[in-house]
């Protein structure tokens, strides 16, 4: 005969979640004056955006023990290649930033216009299809009237 064994049923843990990553992601303290941002080491953005007055930032800056590091950075992905793949946390004057925003607001305002007015500009051979009598969109909401029976 079999000794009957008891079970005992634990409580359901609670599963992680996708906002653990943005934990990850999170610093202790924002710094006074400044736009903070987190960009990836992919080779394109990172450059870009060092060559456009953003810098890297020190651990100090945001309230983190800093062990012989001078940037803050955290590992969140793989490349290609198997290395692994960094963030690294970049820091600019939020007046320079709000400037760069309203500059590309009024960018994106220009070529939205000049969209809905069918007068994009074409260059040279750009295989797009532009009709001679432009492009024209009918921001109506009347219906037109039925043609078929």
């Amino acid at each position: 005969m079999s000794t009957p064994v008891a079970t005992v049923e634990s409580p359901r843990r609670k599963r992680a979640s996708h906002q653990l990553a943005r934990l990850r992601l999170s610093v202790p303290h924002r710094i006074e004056g400044y736009y903070i941002r987190w960009c990836n080491d992919d080779g394109r953005e990172l450059q870009w955006r060092l060559q456009s007055d953003y810098d890297f930032v020190a651990p100090e800056e945001v309230g983190l023990a800093a062990e012989n590091e001078t940037k803050v950075s955290r590992v969140v992905g793989v490349k290609e290649n198997g290395e692994p793949l960094y963030a690294y946390l970049l820091k600019i004057r939020q007046d320079w930033r709000d400037e760069d925003e309203a500059e590309e607001a009024k960018l994106q305002a220009s070529f939205e216009k000049a969209v809905k007015s069918g007068q994009i500009a074409t260059a040279g051979n750009d295989n797009r299809y532009t009709p001679e009598r432009g492009i024209k969109i009918n921001n109506s909401t009347e219906r037109r009237s039925k043609t078929h029976g």
